[in-house]
């Protein structure tokens, strides 16, 4: 967003986007944690299998499905996000 800013010269946008970028990186640093995710693709048969095999200190947060529109349902692809 701020190239977008600074490409256009939106000046106050700028300013903003700036300021949001300073008040995280603040609280990042009085947090003292980064979190990393890990984003895997499987097919609907592997699902299970992929969330039970989850390694210690990984934590699931999403999944979610991406079909295209003439796929069948069989080889709809998920995406989970840990």
């Amino acid at each position: 967003m701020l190239e977008e800013a600074e490409f256009y010269n939106i000046t106050d946008l700028i300013q903003l986007v700036k300021d949001r970028i300073v008040k995280r990186d603040a609280h990042s640093a009085q947090n003292g944690k980064k979190y990393v995710y890990r984003v895997l693709q499987c097919h609907e048969d592997e699902l299970t299998q992929m969330v039970s095999t989850l390694s210690d200190g990984w934590k699931f947060e999403q999944v979610f499905n991406f079909a295209e529109p003439l796929t069948c349902r069989k080889w709809m692809k998920h995406f989970i996000i840990f």
